[in-house]
């Protein structure tokens, strides 16, 4: 059964009740554990979230008559700041929200208390925690444990290499940090037994880009029209500055026609009154359909194309590498919009794809037939 640990700051005693009752009933229909824990003070409110492992908070703005500075607000920035949890303000005093605190996102949200059912809040609070992501990221979390091994089995290690190689202590920092983020991403590539995982779509993108200037695999797109590119510059040109010139492959919408011609064929129902020889002929039709759409979806159907694939904040295409175009610098800042980044497990494959396509040189037909001949008559 599920644990969820709540941590909440409220004085009032009524409301307090109510919050209890709402976890009470909420528990029994969900099949969940809620444990909250209560503070009525600034003080205490400070030691509990620093000591404690919390999946959720859920946030009083005001604590009684003589809070004249809205306290709670001290609560969030302390949680938004060094912490990692979801945060919910329920208030009746909204307005005295800090400016610095109104942004809301889907981790951080702030409802009067009149507009926001307790339960309702439970139910957000709960299909937050069902992604896992207080799990992975909490401090007793998946990325702390693994992090807590690779201190103790790697880096430990090879600490002395790092310290009579690199005397600078933060060029020292910055690279023992992306060995650790190196050692981090292939641990979570496996499960427990040590098999590869499957990734999510949303995996192969970065959104929005976190490069400051656009880079090689970054995702652009046109802002006259719509269009969707993919950069595919070499990166050399691009980390020195160098690249006057930007090269751009378009990214062609998913149900491009050859796509198009395998779902009519694997959507058409089987006709009516067909003979065996004929149904045979319909379901071969169907299987090669669908083997041609797989094809197209693993990249393995032609080097023409990649598949990138779709996500609720990008709708995937195909990259089509014939359909390339170079544009001034100047162009790409000013006339293209940089929407994602895709993430470097994903683009080295696609920049190979690209190299591999553009370098066939190709050979004279030989004549097949009679070197199979040959071959047969060898002794």
């Amino acid at each position: 059964m599920s644990e969820i640990k709540i941590f909440i700051l409220e004085d009032n005693k009524e409301q307090k009740k109510l919050y209890c009752d709402a976890i009470a009933e909420f528990c029994k229909v969900e099949k969940v554990t809620i444990i909250p824990e209560f503070s009525d003070n600034l003080e205490d409110a400070l030691e509990k979230i620093k000591k404690g492992d919390f999946d959720a908070a859920i946030i009083d703005l005001k604590l009684g008559g003589t809070d004249t500075d809205g306290e709670g607000n001290k609560i969030i920035r302390e949680i938004r700041q060094n912490l990692r949890f979801p945060v919910f303000v329920m208030t009746g005093f909204l307005d005295e929200l800090d400016a610095d605190l109104r942004e809301e996102n889907v981790f951080y949200k702030a409802y009067r208390n009149t507009d926001k059912d307790a339960l309702e809040l439970l139910k957000e609070i709960k299909e937050l925690y069902d992604t896992g992501i207080t799990n992975i990221l909490g401090k007793k979390g998946k990325i702390e444990n693994i992090l807590h091994e690779i201190f103790w089995k790697h880096i430990a290690v090879d600490i002395s290499y790092w310290k009579s190689e690199i005397k600078d202590p933060v060029e020292c920092e910055k690279t023992i940090l992306r060995h650790i983020a190196a050692y981090l991403s292939a641990y979570l590539e496996m499960d427990e037994a040590g098999e590869f995982l499957c990734y999510n779509p949303a995996e192969v993108y970065i959104i929005p880009p976190i490069r400051k200037y656009v880079f090689t695999c970054d995702i652009v797109k046109r802002k006259a029209d719509s269009k969707l590119f993919i950069v595919l510059t070499p990166a050399c040109d691009l980390a020195q500055r160098k690249a006057k010139e930007i090269t751009l492959v378009e990214i062609e919408a998913i149900l491009m026609e050859c796509v198009l011609q395998q779902k009519r064929i694997l959507l058409k129902p089987l006709p009516a009154g067909l003979n065996d020889e004929e149904k045979q002929k319909y379901a071969e039709r169907h299987e090669e359909a669908k083997e041609n759409l797989e094809r197209f979806l693993t990249n393995n159907f032609s080097f023409k194309y990649h598949f990138l694939p779709p996500t609720a904040q990008f709708p995937g295409g195909f990259v089509n590498f014939q359909k390339n175009i170079s544009l001034k610098k100047q162009v790409i800042d000013s006339d293209f919009e940089r929407v994602a980044s895709i993430t470097d497990k994903f683009a080295k494959d696609i920049i190979a794809r690209f190299s591999h396509y553009y370098a066939r040189q190709g050979q004279p037909e030989l004549n097949v037939g009679e070197l199979i001949k040959k071959i047969l008559s060898s002794s």
